[in-house]
């Protein structure tokens, strides 16, 4: 007669789950641009970077009701990307042009 094994601690592989990953969709890019703009001297008072992060992720929760998993990493390329999209505007017309979209309006500001 086989004994069944003793039940593990560790769950098993179906019982992992992975957390989903957040699809920023135009919407909530904005609305994170908005909340980072809107806290700008809280920034710029902060003793520590991190501590600003750690509330602008945990306001962005609050506000969306969505969990993004590197907030500031975010916010850097989403201003980069913003960035890289006027200046080719501009480089294709030879003047620079007003921002096109709410969000490169937010990051143009």
């Amino acid at each position: 007669m086989s004994q069944s094994p003793p039940p593990s601690d560790q769950p098993s592989i179906q019982e992992v789950s992975k957390p989903k990953c957040l699809h920023y969709t135009p919407e909530l890019k904005l609305e994170l641009i908005r909340l980072c703009i809107n806290d700008t001297e809280r920034y710029i008072n902060e003793p520590a970077e991190v501590t600003f992060w750690q509330y602008m992720s945990a306001l962005f929760k609050d506000v969306t009701n969505h969990q993004g998993a590197d907030i500031r990493k975010k916010v850097a390329s989403m201003v980069a990307e913003c960035k890289a999209t006027l200046d080719a505007r501009k480089m294709l017309s030879g003047v620079a042009l007003p921002p096109v979209t709410d969000l490169e309006q937010a990051i143009d500001s």
